[in-house]
């Protein structure tokens, strides 16, 4: 539980802290993403685990920009991960570094940049790596994720999308959070 809730309040710093995240994006055009409208609907109707697999299927279509979303509602606690510490790190760390290989489509504080996971990551490979955490500090994503996966900190991107998909082979579920406002005018009931 110690590394979760460490994991955990890293993240929140970055999210606090990161420039990215702090500036005032009056350049936002809507609240969310608009191809992830149906996916909205089904949090604010409660079926949390149903738009988490929406999601991670636009991901498995080749729309990376999903795990990036997905990955910022479990942050915002939207959707819940449950399971045990060590399945949740591992999954979130696969996310998170899968979604540095989207293009960031909109400007929405709630929605992390690659710049401000990039930043994250950097942090939290560096127990596991300490060349690839310098990696993410000096190289594009796409050279550092390359280099997760030949270190075996993930596994290739299909491998990787189906472990998600499937939730760590069923060792994790997703459960509607208590989130009510993502930070923009995102409310949920």
């Amino acid at each position: 539980m110690k590394v979760l809730t460490v994991f955990l309040a890293f993240l929140f710093f970055i999210a606090h802290h990161s420039k990215s995240f702090a500036d005032d994006r009056s350049g936002a055009r809507s609240e969310y993403p608009v191809e992830y409208k149906s996916e909205f609907s089904l949090i604010q109707n409660k079926q949390c685990d149903k738009a988490f697999h929406e999601l991670i299927n636009k991901a498995k279509l080749g729309d990376l920009y999903a795990l990036k979303f997905t990955f910022a509602l479990l942050f915002w606690d939207a959707l819940r991960l449950n399971g045990s510490d060590s399945e949740k790190i591992n999954f979130l760390r696969t996310v998170m570094i899968y979604s540095l290989l989207s293009i960031d489509k909109q400007d929405l504080k709630w929605i992390p940049t690659t710049r401000d996971l990039s930043g994250a990551m950097r942090a939290i490979i560096h127990p596991i790596s300490k060349d690839i955490a310098e990696c993410f500090a000096k190289e594009q994503p796409d050279k550092c994720v390359r280099h997760a996966i030949d270190a075996k900190i993930v596994k290739e991107l299909d491998e990787s999308l189906e472990s998600i998909s499937t939730l760590n082979g069923g060792n994790l579920t997703v459960t509607c959070g208590r989130a009510r406002n993502m930070g923009e005018s995102v409310h949920f009931n």
